[in-house]
């Protein structure tokens, strides 16, 4: 139970991490949803295969045991980042109004 614990817990870091990594790297692509899903789907991608070899252990890559550790995390984060746009997107001045 312990070691689930921490293995959530330690999911749940990296793939902030990760995310973040990836939001910065898609940028250019403005503060819309598509940059927000784009960077998760990348991240949760880059982390599920990176992580299957790394849980492969001497055998062969286990993706399907990293994508049980890493999809939950990436959907928390992912909710959490288009919850924030809704929230900036609320606050943002209506296009008129700009110069």
């Amino acid at each position: 139970m312990a070691h689930m614990i921490g293995a959530v817990f330690g999911a749940l870091v990296a793939m902030f991490l990760v995310s973040r990594a990836t939001l910065w790297l898609f940028k250019r692509l403005g503060d819309r949803p598509a940059r927000i899903l784009t960077a998760h789907a990348v991240a949760c991608g880059a982390a599920v295969i990176l992580g299957g070899f790394g849980f492969a252990n001497g055998g062969p890559p286990a993706f399907g045991y990293a994508a049980s550790f890493y999809v939950l995390p990436t959907l928390v984060w992912l909710a959490v980042d288009l919850l924030g746009w809704k929230g900036r997107a609320a606050k943002a001045p209506p296009a008129a109004d700009l110069p």
